[in-house]
């Protein structure tokens, strides 16, 4: 157990500011241009994954830059979901962060893998669900973080979520996608845009088939 006096010092003794030891994390930045990323079980296709740029870049972590990590910044996130109609109520928008991207199973690393160490941010990012090949659902937001520790969602700032067939709409400044429930959570106030007007309220949650229910404080 170690302690600190600052009794009997020695007039000899001085005391020596404490500074943040220098960063020893590289700096360097990667960036890749033009993204691509499509999967396909035979010749289903699953989704699609793309952005104008990608970049791992060192961010700051703690009060006086003691320790950094990374950080993925995607540039204009696309990424398109291709679901059985059946499918629709149980898919977790997050499913395809389960993918291989390196092909070697020896060398088996998968999108959550790389986003559980180094954490993601899109900046103007997109979403297109659809449902035997048709576009249903759509959801555009400013920004988005996904994260994996702790609570596995995906944070939308200043999000739309619209029903393509129905012609609905619900905007709020945030939404989350629970990938546990597998829900959009607005927890706070929103709009609604409907083809017989508008409506204001607070609280609710959406599911991919846009049902809305309201939003239990216990439930986050």
């Amino acid at each position: 157990m170690l302690g600190l006096s600052l009794r009997g010092r020695s007039p000899k003794q001085r005391m020596v500011p404490v500074r943040a030891p220098a960063s020893v994390f590289s700096s360097t930045i990667t960036t890749i241009k033009g993204l691509s990323l499509t999967t396909q079980n035979d010749d289903r296709l699953l989704f699609k994954v793309g952005a104008e740029e990608l970049t791992i870049q060192p961010k700051s972590f703690f009060v006086f830059n003691v320790k950094y990590f990374d950080e993925i910044f995607i540039k204009n996130g696309v990424i398109e979901l291709y679901l059985r109609q059946e499918e629709s109520k149980n898919t977790d928008l997050l499913s395809f962060f389960d993918t291989d991207i390196i092909p070697d199973p020896s060398k088996r690393q998968t999108l959550k893998d790389i986003a559980l160490r180094l954490g993601m941010r899109i900046q103007s990012f997109t979403l297109h669900i659809y449902k035997d090949n048709a576009l249903a659902f759509t959801v555009q937001a400013e920004e988005a973080i996904v994260t994996f520790l702790g609570q596995k969602a995906i944070r939308m700032k200043n999000c739309i979520l619209e029903d393509v067939l129905t012609h609905r709409s619900i905007m709020s400044k945030l939404i989350i996608w629970d990938a546990q429930q597998k829900t959009f959570k607005v927890p706070d106030d929103y709009l609604a845009v409907t083809p017989h007007g508008k409506a204001t309220g607070r609280r609710i949650k959406v599911d991919i088939n846009f049902i809305v229910t309201a939003l239990r404080t216990e439930s986050g």
